[in-house]
């Protein structure tokens, strides 16, 4: 019942804990999103990288012989 001593106060505690709450999340919903984005252009670069094509070597052994 001590909380209630002073409701007012309680109700300013209250509130501003509500607000640091929804400040943290907005925050953490915008890094989340943001790492998505990363993480797609990432992914794409890897699909669309250049890849090296290997060079068949030409048997020499047969033509000589």
């Amino acid at each position: 019942m001590s909380q209630y001593q002073n409701k007012r106060k309680y109700k300013k505690q209250k509130a501003k804990e509500k607000a640091r709450k929804l400040k943290a999340k907005r925050r953490g919903m915008a890094i989340k999103a943001e790492n998505r984005e990363q993480k797609a252009i990432e992914k794409l670069k890897w699909l669309h990288r250049e890849k090296i094509k290997p060079i068949k070597k030409e048997k020499k052994d047969e033509q000589s012989n």
